[in-house]
C-alpha cells in the first residue's frame, strides 16, 4: 500500500532540463507514495532534501544506480533531459565520472563502454546484447567495438575541449575530428583483440 504524499518543501530538489544535480540518497530506493495526481516515487537525499519521480522513470533511475554500483550515501549526478518527441529522460552518472554534462550516456552506451573495457583487458566479449525497451537488435562484438570507439572519442574530445576552455583556449572540435579519433581507437582495439 502506498503512503500518503508529504507536502512539498521549498528545499526539495528541483530539476531543470539539462541541468545536472549532484546528490546522494539517504536510502537505496525510493518510496512509493500516493500523490494528488497518482502514484509517485519519493527519493530522500542524505541532506533531507527530496525529489519525486513517476514510477517508470524512478525504476529506470534505480536500475541505473544498481548497474553503476551506487548505494545509499554515495554521490552521483542526475540530469533530466527533454525528449524530442515529448516527455523526459533521466541520466545517472557517477559523481566522479569522466562524462561531461553535455555527454548523455544511455543504457546502450554503458553496455558498449563495458564491452570496450573488456576488450582492452583481454576479457572475452559477452554474448550479443539487447538493450531492454529500445527495440534494438542484438549488438555484435564488432558493432560494440566500433560504437565503443565513437563513445570514447566523444568523451575524449569533450574532456579535451572543456580542459582547453578552462585554460582560456578557444578550441572547437568538429564531427570530422570525432570520426578520425573514433576510427583510430577502433583500429587500435581491433589490433589489441588479435
Amino acid at each position: 500500500m502506498a503512503a500518503h504524499a508529504a507536502a512539498p518543501k521549498s528545499s526539495d530538489v528541483v530539476f531543470t532540463p539539462g541541468e545536472l544535480q549532484v546528490i546522494a540518497l539517504k536510502y537505496p530506493a525510493g518510496k512509493t507514495i500516493d500523490a494528488p495526481f497518482g502514484l509517485r516515487v519519493m527519493f530522500t537525499c542524505v541532506d533531507d532534501r527530496r525529489f519525486f519521480l513517476d514510477p517508470d522513470p524512478a525504476s529506470d533511475v534505480e536500475r541505473a544506480l544498481a548497474a553503476l554500483g551506487i548505494g545509499a550515501g554515495q554521490p552521483f549526478r542526475l540530469t533530466k533531459f527533454r525528449q524530442p518527441k515529448g516527455g523526459h529522460r533521466w541520466v545517472v552518472e557517477p559523481a566522479n565520472g569522466s562524462h561531461t554534462q553535455n555527454h548523455v550516456p544511455t543504457a546502450l552506451e554503458t553496455k558498449l563502454t563495458r564491452s570496450v573495457e573488456m576488450a582492452r583487458n583481454g576479457e572475452p566479449f559477452p554474448p550479443p546484447a539487447v538493450v531492454a525497451g529500445t527495440g534494438s537488435q542484438p549488438i555484435s562484438p564488432t558493432a560494440s567495438r566500433l560504437m565503443g570507439a565513437f563513445l570514447s572519442a566523444i568523451d575524449a574530445i569533450s574532456e579535451a575541449q572543456a580542459y582547453a576552455s578552462r585554460k582560456g583556449l578557444k578550441i572547437t572540435f568538429t564531427a570530422e575530428d570525432i570520426r578520425c579519433c573514433a576510427i583510430s581507437a577502433y583500429i587500435n582495439t581491433c589490433r589489441e583483440g588479435r
